[in-house]
């Protein structure tokens, strides 16, 4: 089992902790100073001209804050030329107002004074006056560097010029500043430090003979590439819980490095997240010597024709690189080991990689990359092979996406999960694309001809059609082969992906919404007669169409279970074939409202609001050999439940016309508490053959019905309207009565009968009285 830290977690825990230990401290009663370019210095010295006075002009109030033991130093705008190294000590803010530029500048008017090369270095003044070293994370502490608008702090192009050196600190925050003009040096340089977070910066404009990053971090170790001042100790400690996030690096050498390898340490705790890097003169991200890196959410623009990766790494351990996006690159991501040169000992500079860091590296992805394969370490996931191969931008955004046998799904991690089998890949294909086409807004999935089998539920967003060539079968699964993901109970169900495992996600008619499921030629929905199954769950849709689908071979369960949506056409479909059920009352389409009381509807992602059916119609299909066609079981009616009054929520605007309903066990269609509902030039046929009280229509609670111009054919009673009342379930709820106007008895004279027990219409008025029914008469064929 592979154990996943959550170093982000942990790192934003450290970090909460020790910022509520600044606020409640000595800091919160500091001082905070002004200052403009103009401003007076408080240090006169001998060296004091016009080169050094913005120098002094800083220094000294730097230096009072470290006497107060800390404060805010602001800088107005304008420009403040720097000529020697600032020392920040602990608890201090320095804040750049929008139009403030410090910049790195060469000159002191003074020979005997030389101008440094760095701008600001991390550590109390009284450190370095007392040639004292500092050690572990001992250094300056809260510290913010902070900018805004255009604040900049710019080096100047001065050769190897270095903006901000931060070597054993602890919280340390960079944020809001522009960084410009870096001529080999460093703007940012890390050292042996922990809680750093950078954010919102931007890195511009390196010289081409630059060949250092914006951000360097290193370990506190004597290396070249290490910064060597008298008050570092090179005491090993590495670099832990830095972050660098919403920064833009522009025109870079590199954004990032590590160049030393610490044999004792790895660095821990990194996290590379939402940044924009474009431009890179040489590999955006080289990591040396990091242990458990989070790089995640960047983009990577154009690094073609580098001779590098984008990403290198040396000497990683178990790195998560997920869901960036490399954008004209030669190489994206290399690992590869240190040189043997270094005598460091072979095994201990590889790089480490799990099946977990495999899963996540499929989650980036690529736009115009030379090639979008990457090689990996050796590895515990061997099993799945050596190579990543991240999908190309090219494969998201389509209008249509085709699927066939060779499909693979977009998402390529689920390629890698223990559920992934011969016998789950059509769902995972179909997933990982109704996926995609939420957060793109809509397409078209094309099913090539082909049988699939479909293990779990698949869930559809907005403005999706799902064309099935002409032969395509969809067959509800009966085994997943995999132990780890159960069958589910359904082939589709018509709710956002997103939303599918939130409780109470929509209500109304604001769920997925034009949707259409339909062929040219004809499909099919097999369920295969699993126990209760259901081939389309729907509710809270709006404008959704059926067309040319056959559903075949039900047990329990409904074909289709059409709840709280408005604007539904079913046309010229077929549903044929279910296993009888304890009462012969399962339907092939099943109107209900999602209601607790009810208890007809158990999707948690539904509000339960009661919402009802409003307008759907039904026509040109055939319903065949089932317990029955059309209807609903129970009614959200009127009535005090709990202590609520509740009003009648009807379902309004059905419409059943043209259809051929045939072999039906019980009643063909039950309406129950239905509003203005159409049921029109139907055809019934041996309707509960043998069972003489059994109907084509039964109805209760239909309000200004038009049944009309039906035929009915070997049916016990044609037609049968009586007062109801909700059974087991929401019996709080009033009885519903049927209202028939006289249109509504006009159309009923027009059905037609043909061997009939009786050929009349039975109207009952009274709850449970069914003696002395009015009746009204039909046309006997």
């Amino acid at each position: 089992m592979t154990i996943r830290i959550n170093w982000r977690a942990i790192f934003l825990c450290v970090f909460t902790l020790s910022f509520v230990v600044l606020v409640s401290g000595e800091v919160a009663q500091a001082k905070t100073y002004q200052v403009t370019p103009n401003s007076k210095p408080l240090i006169k010295t001998k060296n004091s001209n016009q080169h050094t006075k913005h120098y002094y002009l800083l220094k000294g109030y730097l230096e009072r804050i470290e006497k107060e033991g800390g404060g805010k130093l602001i800088l107005k705008k304008g420009t403040y030329k720097i000529s020697n190294n600032l020392y920040i000590p602990s608890n201090t803010t320095l804040e750049l107002k929008d139009g403030t530029k410090v910049q790195k500048y060469n000159q002191t008017g003074k020979a005997n004074f030389k101008a440094s090369k760095s701008l600001f270095l991390l550590v109390p003044s009284q450190t370095v006056k007392k040639d004292k070293q500092v050690n572990g994370y001992a250094g300056s502490k809260n510290i913010t560097i902070k900018g805004y608008g255009s604040a900049t702090i710019d080096l100047g192009k001065i050769e190897k010029a270095q903006g901000i050196v931060s070597a054993h600190t602890n919280n340390v925050r960079i944020t809001g500043i522009q960084f410009r003009n870096n001529h080999k040096g460093t703007f940012i340089h890390i050292i042996g430090s922990t809680k750093q977070n950078i954010e919102n910066n931007h890195f511009l404009y390196a010289t081409k003979q630059t060949t250092t990053p914006a951000i360097r971090l290193e370990s506190a170790m004597k290396h070249a590439a290490v910064l060597n001042y008298a008050w570092i100790k090179h005491d090993q400690v590495t670099n832990q819980y830095v972050t660098i996030s919403n920064n833009q690096f522009d025109s870079q050498y590199m954004a990032v490095r590590t160049s030393t390898y610490n044999k004792k340490a790895h660095q821990t705790g990194i996290i590379i997240e939402s940044n924009q890097l474009k431009r890179m003169n040489n590999t955006s991200l080289y990591l040396v010597g990091w242990a458990n890196p989070i790089i995640d959410h960047n983009q990577f623009d154009d690094t073609m024709g580098k001779a590098n990766a984008t990403i290198e790494l040396r000497a990683v351990q178990t790195p998560v690189i997920r869901k960036n996006m490399f954008i004209r690159s030669n190489q994206m991501v290399a690992f590869r080991t240190l040189s043997e040169s270094l005598q460091l000992g072979l095994s201990a500079t590889k790089n480490t990689f799990t099946l977990d860091n495999k899963r996540d590296l499929l989650t980036n992805k690529a736009r115009q990359v030379k090639q979008n394969i990457i090689i990996l370490p050796s590895g515990s996931y061997n099993q799945t092979g050596n190579k990543a191969e991240i999908m190309d931008e090219a494969e998201f955004q389509k209008d249509v996406y085709h699927v066939n046998h060779d499909t693979k799904p977009l998402n390529r991690t689920y390629e890698l999960r223990p559920s992934y089998t011969s016998m789950t890949k059509d769902y995972y294909v179909l997933r990982s694309i109704f996926e995609q086409l939420e957060k793109q807004n809509g397409g078209t999935v094309y099913i090539e001809k082909g049988t699939y089998m479909l293990t779990n539920t698949l869930f559809i967003p907005s403005n999706v059609t799902v064309e099935l060539e002409d032969g395509v079968i969809l067959k509800k699964a009966l085994e997943t082969d995999a132990t780890t993901m159960p069958l589910s109970n359904s082939i589709f169900q018509l709710v956002p992906p997103s939303k599918a495992n939130k409780k109470a996600s929509v209500r109304e008619y604001d769920g997925s919404q034009n949707i259409k499921i339909y062929s040219q030629g004809r499909a099919t929905i097999d369920l295969q007669h699993k126990y209760f199954s259901f081939g389309v769950i729907m509710a809270h849709t709006n404008n959704v169409v059926f067309k040319n689908i056959d559903f075949r071979n039900m047990n329990s369960g409904h074909f289709i279970e059409l709840d709280a949506s408005q604007d539904v056409l079913i046309d010229a479909c077929t549903f044929e074939d279910s296993t009888p059920s304890e009462n012969m009352v399962k339907e092939a389409i099943n109107i209900d409202t999602p209601d607790r009381a009810t208890k007809g509807f158990n999707s948690e992602w539904s509000s339960f609001d009661r919402t009802p059916v409003n307008r759907v119609t039904i026509q040109d299909s055939t319903f065949k050999n089932i317990d029955r066609a059309i209807g609903t079981h129970k009614y959200s009616g009127e009535g005090i439940i709990k202590g609520v009054h509740y009003e009648s929520k009807p379902h309004k605007g059905i419409v059943i016309q043209n259809n051929i309903f045939m072999d039906i066990r019980n009643d063909a269609i039950r309406a129950m508490n239905w509003d203005g509902p159409i049921i029109s030039q139907n055809y019934f046929k041996n309707i509960a053959v043998g069972q003489s009280g059994k109907r084509g229509i039964l109805s209760s609670g239909s309000y200004a019905p038009r049944y009309e111009h039906n035929t009915f054919e070997n049916v016990g009673r044609a037609m049968q309207f009586l007062p109801w009342r909700n059974n087991v379930n929401a019996e709080e709820y009033e009885i519903i009565y049927d209202r028939l106007d006289e249109e509504a008895i006009r159309a009923l004279e027009t059905n037609i009968g043909k061997d009939l027990d009786e050929y009349f219409i039975r109207i009952s008025d009274q709850y449970l009285v069914y003696t002395n029914p009015k009746k009204v008469t039909i046309i006997k064929q």
